[in-house]
């Protein structure tokens, strides 16, 4: 009877000795502690007991904190207990670290991570492997977290086929990890995944990748995505050609341009093949004629007289009989940017008959710019008739300035 009583008394004294400020430095209170803080029914004893763990020298409480990582539900005390086991100067005591590299709680994941990347211990990778190449894909993502951070030469066969993982987010993630540790042996898994790959966010990924190492030799790819159904895909692509200035994507911006439906990505794709001077305008003269968007007809009809190609001569002047004035007006003044004389009589003609000023003073500008003789006589003939004061004007000064230059 003695002996139980002296038991209760012991185990009373020790269940309220972690509310005292000395703590008793044994194995047996830490592993006590480490008991409560696992399994407590209340936050406040799990809290008392976890303080008064702290307080226990690791020499005595090494096992309690591997107790603590192993059993807590709580991401503190795990943290906590991650840090103290690290402290450790034997390496197998980084196992119950090594464990927690698929803990529920992400911050325990991150603090398990940091550890292991300041110590660099080979354990490890075999952890790792085994997260890869569980069916689980949640585990699949632990471990492209992992990878993430720890990366080095060791780890690339894993990479290798995380890459192809059939989950989407494990891609995305080892791409990134690519990315980050610019692992270049990647490079042709990365070219297979920008072009066979079926979602367009890892595609986009790809190319940002492949962007990162400079290697020229990616260029067909993005000339290939221009014509990707996704449109983030082909915005992707054609940032890339404008940032490498891949000046042989010319001919297929000039293709994509003809059957794009963006009214963005036509813009910019005009802007590339203007920045190229490219010679391949078909694009831009059908957007000149036939685009539904004012904008665009107005950009492409500036383009072409920017790239001063005398093949555009035949559809500027079509774009004269544009039904938005500003249209019309850009085309005068492309046509005189590439000097193009056969225009002269049709913007004579809207010199007489265009009833928006902006376009009369457009084409008689033009027409000054030009300097054709033969446009001389028509203009007096013009002048004569003319009611309004301000043109009667701008067209005497202009047949004068014509005269002066041409006699």
């Amino acid at each position: 009877m003695k002996k139980i009583v002296y038991l209760i008394l012991v185990l009373i004294f020790f269940a309220n000795s972690y509310t005292q400020d000395q703590i008793i430095q044994s194995k047996a209170s830490a592993e006590m502690f480490a008991e409560k803080v696992s399994s407590a029914w209340t936050k406040s004893s799990r809290e008392e007991a976890f303080e008064s763990l702290k307080k226990i020298d690791l020499s005595f409480s090494l096992s309690a904190w591997k107790t603590v990582l192993d059993k807590s539900n709580e991401a503190a005390f795990k943290i906590e207990a991650i840090n103290r086991i690290s402290q450790s100067k034997d390496k197998r005591d980084l196992n119950s670290i090594i464990n927690q590299l698929d803990s529920r709680f992400s911050e325990v994941r991150t603090a398990a991570i940091a550890v292991l990347k300041r110590i660099g211990d080979d354990r490890v990778y075999p952890k790792i492997l085994l997260m890869s190449q569980n069916e689980n894909p949640v585990f699949r993502v632990y471990a492209a977290e992992a990878l993430t951070s720890m990366y080095d030469k060791r780890f690339l066969p894993i990479v290798a086929e995380m890459v192809k993982d059939k989950n989407k987010s494990i891609r995305l993630m080892i791409i990134r990890l690519i990315f980050k540790n610019k692992i270049s042996e990647q490079l042709n898994n990365l070219k297979t995944i920008a072009l066979q790959d079926d979602d367009y966010e890892v595609i986009i990924e790809s190319m940002n990748a492949l962007s990162s190492f400079g290697d020229s030799s990616s260029s067909y790819i993005y000339i290939k995505l221009l014509s990707h159904s996704d449109y983030n895909v082909r915005k992707t692509a054609a940032e890339k050609i404008e940032r490498y200035r891949i000046s042989s994507a010319a001919s297929a911006l000039n293709e994509q341009l003809e059957r794009e439906t963006d009214d963005y990505l036509k813009d910019f794709y005009i802007s590339l093949l203007v920045s190229f001077r490219s010679s391949f305008i078909r694009g831009i003269e059908l957007t000149a004629l036939k685009d539904s968007s004012a904008r665009l007809r107005i950009k492409a009809v500036a383009s072409l007289g920017i790239l001063r190609s005398d093949r555009s001569t035949g559809v500027l002047i079509q774009t004269l009989s544009d039904e938005d004035y500003r249209v019309r007006s850009e085309a005068c003044n492309s046509l005189a940017i590439i000097n193009a004389r056969s225009s002269c009589q049709k913007m004579t003609a809207m010199v007489k008959n265009e009833k928006n000023i902006f376009v009369r003073s457009a084409a008689l500008y033009a027409l000054e710019k030009i300097r054709d003789k033969s446009t001389i006589i028509p203009l007096y003939d013009i002048l004569a008739e003319e009611k309004d004061e301000v043109f009667r004007m701008l067209l005497n000064n202009t047949l004068r300035n014509m005269v002066e230059k041409t006699i």
